[in-house]
């Protein structure tokens, strides 16, 4: 599997980057148990983005990604 590589936590917020591929996610603390490759696949998907601008995610049950509407 690949690594991710966790730049902040704030809350039950969690940022980090993904290596290699130049992007940034925000996500739920509680999501990171559902980390797999499925969610890596997913990853791919991402454009380069910044980390002042992270893509806001959750992870579903089988490591899929699905936009966090509500993460702000």
């Amino acid at each position: 599997m690949k690594r991710i590589s966790i730049l902040n936590q704030q809350d039950s917020k969690l940022l980090f980057s993904v290596e290699d591929y130049g992007v940034y996610f925000l996500m739920p603390l509680e999501d990171l148990g559902r980390l797999s490759e499925l969610s890596y696949e997913w990853f791919e998907e991402y454009l380069p983005n910044s980390c002042c601008s992270p893509y806001p995610i959750r992870l579903l049950a089988d490591g899929s990604v699905r936009d966090w509407e509500d993460a702000f």
